[in-house]
């Protein structure tokens, strides 16, 4: 699920509308697979979520053309307290503040990555590995004007 502006009938549940919902739970382990990208089921959505510059936009998680990635966050020790544990007390619940940039189409990918099972390689044992667990919201960026 997504919203933004901490409203959630705002924009709702979009699995499968606007967020490009995988078909389970399953976390991606080979760190060569095109589903590092939004999961596996990286297709189009039939809608978009529409936000201006300064939107709070919330992810949850439960269980553009020119290819140019823009990093809004991340997180992962601070101090003695984890991100997970963060997003835990959370309930899954994770927002970020949509920057000003240009106005058009994006996807925002949130993703979370499991090391318990990293100090062995996917490639030497597809049983373990760091698992990845992306996952996408297509929306349309529109800048407010002055």
């Amino acid at each position: 699920m997504a919203w933004t502006n901490n409203d959630l009938s705002s924009i709702g549940d979009g699995r499968n509308v606007y967020i490009r919902s995988p078909p389970n739970y399953n976390p991606v382990k080979d760190l060569t697979s095109t589903d590092l990208t939004c999961n596996i089921r990286n297709t189009p959505v039939p809608k978009v979520v529409n936000v201006q510059a300064g939107d709070r936009l919330t992810f949850e998680c439960n269980g553009g053309a020119d290819n140019v990635w823009v990093k809004l966050f991340q997180d992962g020790l601070t101090g003695t307290t984890w991100a997970v544990d963060e997003l835990i007390a959370a309930h899954g619940q994770h927002t970020v503040v949509i920057p000003n940039i240009e106005s058009g189409d994006y996807l925002l990918r949130a993703e979370i990555i499991a090391l318990h099972e990293a100090n062995v390689a996917y490639n030497q044992n597809p049983v373990q590995g760091a698992q990845l667990y992306p996952s996408c919201i297509e929306c349309v960026l529109k800048v407010a004007l002055a």
